[in-house]
């Protein structure tokens, strides 16, 4: 790693996340190391592995953030400025509440909650006052529009919105954001559509407008953010934003 900013990329081995870390790498700006679960399955990330520092977290046991700790605190004097890009979350499991397998709520609360939590406490502890600071939360609109089926993934949306808020008034050092990138041709998309449209659990639903909303690319999105958040556009005058407020096409 050569130069004085970093990027942090949390979530980063396949749609929005993998669109980021091509975007960033052909910038050739910053050095970048992406948190992922396993790094024996990379998946598309694989053919960038010599230009990226990785760290293995496994999201569903969030008592292994020590060894991602220890990993970080080994970067925190190389850079002048810090970037983190928050991009962990799992849509599963869809489903009423009160129909929903307890093991699949606790897996949902250790990844979208738990371990957010902490890596984002860690960014905050290792490098906010070392370095200048900024940290972007990849959120959702759902957070604010409570969706049948959609009770856990909107809760912790609703709680990255919130832990921004947070950080804005407890930590004036660092620039914090959350973004709502709208819906997205990717992976969680199709699995979204497949239950939304075939789950008994929610036939008595109406999702209509769910299921025909504009999609957008990863690729579209990563532009975005790259064009407002990582050259220091606009993106950082707004605590909460979302894709329409940039994107002009």
């Amino acid at each position: 790693m050569t130069n004085n900013q970093l990027i942090i990329v949390n979530g980063a081995t396949r749609g929005l996340g993998f669109e980021l870390v091509k975007k960033i790498i052909n910038s050739n700006h910053y050095d970048l190391l992406c948190i992922v679960r396993n790094t024996n399955n990379l998946s598309k990330l694989e053919i960038y592995r010599d230009d990226i520092h990785l760290i293995e977290f496994d999201y569903k046991q969030p008592s292994k953030i020590i060894d991602v700790e220890t990993q970080l605190n080994q970067l925190s004097s190389d850079y002048n400025k810090v970037y983190f890009i928050n991009n962990l979350s799992i849509i599963e499991p869809i489903g009423k509440l009160g129909n929903i397998d307890s093991n699949k709520i606790i897996e949902n609360i250790s990844i979208n909650f738990s371990s957010n939590l902490l890596v984002i406490n860690l960014f905050l502890k290792i490098f906010s006052m070392k370095s200048t600071c900024y940290l972007l939360n990849i959120s959702s609109g759902i957070a604010n529009n409570p969706v049948p089926g959609l009770g856990l993934y909107g809760m912790s949306k609703n709680f990255i919105d919130y832990i921004t808020r947070v950080i804005e008034v407890e930590n004036k050092k660092t620039k914090v954001a959350s973004f709502h990138p709208g819906g997205m041709k990717t992976d969680m998309q199709g699995l979204l559509q497949k239950q939304l449209t075939d789950n008994e659990d929610l036939k008595e639903f109406n999702y209509e407008k769910i299921l025909n909303q504009r999609l957008f690319t990863p690729s579209e999105i990563a532009s975005v953010i790259h064009a407002e958040f990582l050259q220091e556009n606009s993106g950082w005058s707004n605590l909460i934003s979302n894709v329409y407020d940039y994107y002009e096409g």
